[in-house]
């Protein structure tokens, strides 16, 4: 006879009757986490529940859309009623952006060299003409013999 498989952990308080719960909360303008804490669910359960239950998931996107029309309306109210519309606007755009997926004014930028390489940099020293008074006549000299070298190894052609 087969054991029994014995199911390790706390039990989950998934109810499929919060769907409806949520879903009614986001209609009113909260955001998916707002409207899981009303119902004393913490976020990232919720977001545990979206991975596990699709009838959630689908609740949850309805939501969304639901929520989405309220703050749509009170940006339009406010237009013009001559409300605070900046507000709303901002309401709208920053909705819920905790792993919900609504992240509209995110840029992303990346630099590259040419082909998609590493950005080149270089690095020079300049010489401060002032600092070479400062030198002994030996050292002068020392110099001098040390630029002429470098200015030959530029003219003389590659190998």
């Amino acid at each position: 006879m087969p054991k029994k498989k014995t199911l390790m952990g706390r039990p989950t308080l998934y109810d499929p009757a919060i769907n409806t719960k949520i879903e009614d909360w986001m209609a009113q303008g909260y955001s998916l986490e707002s409207a899981a804490i009303k119902e004393g669910i913490g976020p990232r359960t919720v977001f545990e529940w979206i991975k596990k239950h699709p009838d959630f998931q689908q609740s949850v996107e309805k939501g969304r859309a639901r929520s989405s029309a309220w703050w749509e309306a009170k940006l339009l109210e406010h237009a013009s009623g001559g409300g605070n519309s900046a507000l709303i606007q901002f309401g709208l755009r920053n909705r819920s952006k905790a792993a919900s997926g609504w992240n509209h004014d995110i840029q992303k930028i990346e630099h590259t060299g040419p082909d998609g390489g590493p950005i080149q940099t270089e690095s020079k020293k300049i010489l401060d003409a002032s600092m070479l008074a400062r030198l002994s006549p030996e050292a002068m000299l020392q110099l001098e013999s040390v630029l002429i070298e470098m200015e030959q190894a530029e003219d003389a052609p590659e190998v």
